[in-house]
């Protein structure tokens, strides 16, 4: 018999040996997100609460970190002048996708998990995995900007000027933050939420 299982990323898992998933005692309904679950022959193991409040209590210190990292360059880079024009631009933009992608560890993500974490499955719960895809996304494609940047100045250095003008940086910079909302838009809405069809599965 088959099952659905909704809502993404609240996953649940399935045991191979029930006949049907519906009132099955292979259903696991929660996951932990710092004590991932495993299961094993029927048998779910799960972290302790002290483990969960121990990563979660770690995971909040590391982003709190990369935001006054992340706050210290960009301070830097506007400040002293210390990159050109056109490298500064996409090292902030970059930057900024950094910050707010550690941020939102930080005040969210982190804190949810030490407080009560099934409330990462709940709506808002949701809204905050997306906000980190679109900063995580605009952090990829401003370090694929950056990587181009650089291998013009390297390889077409006398052109450098004319290839990474100020219109052109912005436009690029603009493109990246704008393709990386589109992408992390649909997910805003309840039905495109992904739906998993499953027969007969385990997961390891």
């Amino acid at each position: 018999m088959l099952c659905a299982m909704t809502q993404i990323p609240a996953a649940r898992y399935f045991d191979s040996r029930d006949s049907a998933c519906s009132g099955g005692s292979g259903l696991v309904e929660e996951v932990k997100f710092l004590g991932l679950n495993k299961i094993e022959e029927g048998t779910m193991l799960v972290s302790s609460l002290e483990d969960q409040v121990r990563a979660a209590s770690l995971m909040v210190l590391v982003a709190m970190l990369g935001v006054a990292i992340d706050g210290y360059v960009i301070y830097a880079i506007v400040t002293q002048k210390v990159f050109g024009h056109s490298f500064g631009a996409i090292t902030i933009s970059q930057m900024v996708a950094t910050c707010g992608n550690s941020f939102m560890f930080a005040v969210f993500v982190g804190p949810i998990t030490i407080q009560e974490v099934s409330w990462h499955s709940t709506y808002l719960g949701t809204r905050i995995g997306q906000l980190l895809m679109i900063f995580w996304n605009a952090s990829l494609f401003s370090h694929l900007l950056t990587a181009i940047n650089r291998f013009v100045n390297l390889y077409f250095t006398y052109k450098y000027e004319i290839i990474f003008s100020k219109t052109v940086t912005y436009t690029t910079i603009t493109i990246v933050w704008v393709v990386s909302i589109a992408q992390g838009i649909p997910y805003f809405w309840r039905m495109s939420m992904l739906t998993l069809t499953c027969s007969n599965t385990t997961v390891l």
